[in-house]
């Protein structure tokens, strides 16, 4: 586990494994370690993974001001980190919901950075949202005490409401879902309604993406996915049955597969280029 200042404010980060950088952005209501199943299989196959708290989450700043929940203000600390990394470029970016939000941002203004991008259930329009997550961010306020009420052992059983994602989750991950939940600021319920549909620059994301997505999402309309791929200049889709919002968890074998057969197919396109 790492700590470091980018533009003044605290980002907690962690690098492990050897080899071709990976950047991992997490989503809302999470921290670094969402990608804890993953990692090894990266590290095995030849990357070195560079995986950060976002603003707001785990131990990275918790600003107390409501006001600096703007999405604008996730991306801006998320670049920052990355650029103080230093990293070879080009290279590739692994991110879920929120996180996808953040990488594509980071892409359009930084397209010569990035190889090539793997999007799991990607959150760009706050329209995507299930009519109770809409309610909750319409009173942002009422949504944020709530949460700074809520103990952790009812945040263990709201995680296996969806079916699909209690029968693939084991205790051990549930347990960790809830300590991220609770480690995350109330006022990221702010962040939601500062979303602006990004689907009219997806035309200048020329890199390969990978678009993975849960046939039984609850918290982003399923339906959304496609039409964001076909945006895509050079978008992959590949949807998982039986599954919500979180495939590279409950469906985590089936997904780091596909993971690993799309980097490893960049790394032999840019062989092959050399």
């Amino acid at each position: 586990m790492n700590n470091s200042n980018t533009n003044g404010r605290k980002v907690n980060y962690q690098v492990s494994g050897s080899g071709d950088p990976i950047v991992l952005i997490h989503g809302m209501g999470s921290s670094y370690r969402e990608w804890d199943t993953l990692t090894p299989d990266l590290h095995s196959h030849g990357y070195q993974t560079f995986a950060l708290d976002l603003l707001g989450h785990g131990e990275s700043l918790k600003p107390a001001d409501p006001q600096q929940y703007h999405i604008q203000a996730y991306v801006d600390h998320a670049e920052a980190w990355i650029e103080s990394l230093e990293l070879q470029s080009p290279f590739p970016i692994l991110a879920h919901s929120m996180g996808s939000y953040i990488a594509l941002k980071y892409a359009l203004r930084h397209p010569e950075k990035i190889s090539r991008m793997v999007l799991v259930d990607p959150f760009y329009d706050r329209e995507q949202l299930s009519l109770l997550l809409k309610l909750a961010i319409h009173k942002p306020d009422v949504s944020a005490t709530i949460l700074e009420a809520v103990p952790i052992w009812v945040f263990e059983p709201l995680m296996k409401i969806n079916p699909s994602v209690a029968a693939n989750l084991n205790f051990k991950m549930v347990h960790r879902m809830a300590v991220d939940m609770i480690q995350t600021h109330p006022y990221t319920v702010y962040t939601a309604p500062t979303i602006e549909d990004i689907t009219p620059h997806l035309g200048e994301i020329q890199q390969e993406t990978l678009v993975i997505w849960g046939e039984m999402d609850m918290t982003l309309s399923p339906r959304s996915f496609q039409p964001f791929v076909e945006h895509l200049p050079n978008g992959h889709s590949f949807p998982v049955p039986w599954t919500g919002h979180t495939p590279h968890l409950t469906k985590s074998k089936l997904v780091k597969e596909q993971i690993l057969l799309f980097l490893q197919a960049s790394c032999k396109a840019g062989q092959a280029a050399r």
